[in-house]
């Protein structure tokens, strides 16, 4: 792509940020042109680590993340190539439509939505903060997803400059261990730009809840509590939250892609519309043949809806696992992904009335513990297995020597209680 630069529109400390037009094309750009403290051109590795990011980032094709038109890190200086957005999210809150508190938390829950979407894709951001929210095509856009955890040392501010409109936003595993970055560190992040949304001041070095509406305190010390498993376990609860205080807050009109259907029919059945459930059952139900959705968003279903399905639909349920579980058998699997598979087996297995169907939650759970040296996975096995004799459910697994060689270890070294040592013993 051949481009005219025009106008400078940022110099930072480590990039300069231009308006520029393709030659041939009536659309402005931004260009992004990249260099190191000493205004040189950035490094070998350093350029090989931010375009794994990049390249990351242009991949996703989703309306929730700003695309990237082009990357040449070979070029010098390097750059990288994105459409002009409207405005940021810091840019926008000083406007006076976004002065109260009700259109805060209304913009807040459309965001929370995108971030929604961006994990059911399996994607963490690492680096949300207001300047990385661009209003792009009426809608709220994600940027720059975790460029600056692949940065070399030598340019460790290179793309996240590390002053306190970056640091504020971090959550605490993350300025231990920039790699420490998951769905967890972003709703933390979350936390905290809802704190600006409502102060319009970065909140370091703390959050300070006195001085946010009493609606949102709750939220806001939830979002941000320093351990990451006292936080939200995901980004749809959080929403279901914001919905549940009672502000008029809108959401973009669905689109009709599957995932997005099923997301936000979740969120609004969490926060209280029953009648979402059957949007969401009958989504999977017709649409059995999205490998999209049934790969990143249905293991990911909380457990409350889970269980509502179990009550409800339940011969809806029985054809979603089975569904998920023909899925993942077509595709290779990476060993954290088993976890996923048997949290969501364990699920189904807990709250379904259908024996079969508890019998193929068991069996696949034996199954990819074992083909993926999973002792977390070997746990929920025990732990469904010991339901059913407590139980008295009637269910006979086929295992073979090997698998029950494992579990047998797995029983004999663990924490377990002696009525379970004793089977194996």
């Amino acid at each position: 792509m051949y481009i005219r630069k025009g106008t400078v529109l940022a110099r930072k400390r480590y990039s300069t940020i231009y308006s520029a037009t393709p030659l041939g094309s009536l659309e402005t750009v931004v260009v992004k042109q990249l260099r190191d403290t000493l205004d040189r051109p950035l490094s070998l590795p350093g350029r090989r680590k931010l375009q794994q990011a990049l390249e990351r980032q242009a991949r996703l094709i989703s309306p929730h993340v700003l695309p990237l038109y082009e990357i040449d890190l070979t070029a010098d200086p390097p750059y990288y190539v994105m459409p002009r957005a409207d405005y940021s999210l810091s840019e926008y809150a000083e406007f006076p439509v976004c002065r109260t508190p009700e259109k805060s938390i209304d913009l807040f829950a459309e965001l929370v939505h995108s971030v929604a979407a961006l994990h059911a894709q399996g994607v963490c951001h690492g680096n949300l903060k207001p300047t990385n929210v661009l209003r792009h095509r009426n809608r709220w856009t994600l940027s720059d997803l975790g460029v600056w955890r692949h940065r070399a040392p030598e340019v460790a501010a290179l793309v996240a400059d590390d002053d306190i409109a970056t640091i504020a936003y971090r959550a605490p595993e993350q300025l231990a261990d920039p790699d420490a970055a998951d769905e967890s560190s972003d709703i933390y992040s979350l936390g905290r730009i809802l704190c600006y949304l409502l102060t319009k001041n970065d909140p370091w070095p703390g959050v300070d809840v006195d001085h946010l509406p009493a609606e949102v305190r709750d939220i806001v010390v939830k979002c941000t509590q320093e351990k990451p498993s006292a936080r939200y376990h995901s980004a749809v609860e959080l929403l279901a939250d914001v919905l549940s205080i009672g502000y008029y807050v809108h959401i973009p009109e669905q689109s009709s892609a599957p995932d997005e259907i099923v997301r936000g029919s979740e969120a609004r059945f969490l926060g209280g519309d029953s009648r979402s459930l059957g949007t969401l059952a009958e989504t999977l139900r017709s649409n059995v043949d999205d490998a999209q959705l049934y790969h990143h968003v249905v293991p990911r279903l909380s457990e409350r809806v889970i269980r509502a399905l179990a009550e409800r639909y339940p011969a809806v349920l029985t054809t979603i696992a089975c569904t998920y579980f023909q899925h993942i058998d077509r595709g290779t699997m990476q060993p954290e992904y088993a976890d996923i598979v048997g949290a969501f087996a364990r699920k189904v297995f807990l709250y379904t009335s259908d024996i079969d169907t508890k019998e193929l939650c068991i069996k696949k759970v034996l199954d990819v513990a074992y083909e993926h040296n999973r002792f977390s996975v070997a746990d929920i096995f025990i732990e469904l297995a010991q339901r059913c004799m407590s139980d008295g459910i009637p269910i006979l697994v086929a295992a073979t020597p090997d698998e029950v060689e494992m579990v047998s270890n797995r029983i004999l070294g663990g924490n377990f209680p002696p009525s379970i040592k004793r089977l194996v013993t």
